[in-house]
């Protein structure tokens, strides 16, 4: 079969052979480039995974994760690809995403879905039923049970605002379930000094909603 299709593309004239050579090679990076850059996302998370002497995960399968404590908070890293259509009720970023994980201490929290972000972060999904706090520096959406009133208090807003001025850019903060998360859909210039940093300005965040649920 193999020699026919040899044959056949030698007696071709030279402008179909072209035709079909470039067809060939699109139909080879179709198929081989998603898994070239999932393996060079893989390498990129081993690599800050061991930069912040954790163990890289085993297994090629998504999501992966490693777990790291960083000034005595115990954080969960993981790696996770989305995507979304019409049907998906997912909302947030796309693509390969770097997550940053920890658990908030008061059980407030494990009621509550928020989803915060600085202005023009993100589409429309946000802006439908969200809106921007009093300063408009944060777009701010509740989902389910509200926050009791008042929760976005001065110092609660200063906290989320120096975390996500801080953050990679496109950078969301979640809080579901209650876990703070911080997903971050371009990473391919962070390393490990720079995502410690961002678990230790997550930490002092999970701080400061801790205390604004304990005022409640």
């Amino acid at each position: 079969m193999l020699q026919d299709i040899a044959s056949e593309f030698q007696r071709a004239p030279p402008w179909a052979q072209i035709g079909m050579a470039f067809f060939a090679f699109t139909v080879v990076v179709f198929f081989l480039e998603p898994l070239l850059v999932r393996r060079r996302f893989h390498r990129r998370f081993d690599a800050l995974a061991r930069a912040l002497n954790a163990q890289p995960p085993e297994s090629r399968a998504l999501p992966a994760s490693f777990r790291v404590s960083v000034d005595g908070r115990a954080f969960e890293v993981r790696h996770a690809h989305r995507t979304t259509n019409r049907s998906s009720s997912y909302r947030g970023p796309t693509g390969f995403l770097l997550i940053t994980a920890t658990r908030l201490a008061s059980t407030r929290w494990s009621l509550h879905q928020v989803d915060i972000v600085k202005p023009g972060t993100v589409g429309s999904w946000l802006l439908r039923r969200g809106g921007a706090d009093a300063e408009g520096r944060l777009m701010v959406r509740e989902d389910g049970l509200p926050v009791r009133e008042g929760w976005l208090d001065a110092a609660t807003r200063a906290a989320l605002t120096r975390f996500l001025e801080a953050a990679p850019d496109g950078s969301v903060l979640w809080i579901r379930e209650g876990e703070l998360t911080c997903t971050v859909p371009t990473w391919a210039t962070l390393d490990g000094v720079s995502v410690r940093a961002l678990l230790q300005q997550q930490a002092v965040l999970a701080d400061a909603l801790n205390a604004t649920a304990a005022r409640a």
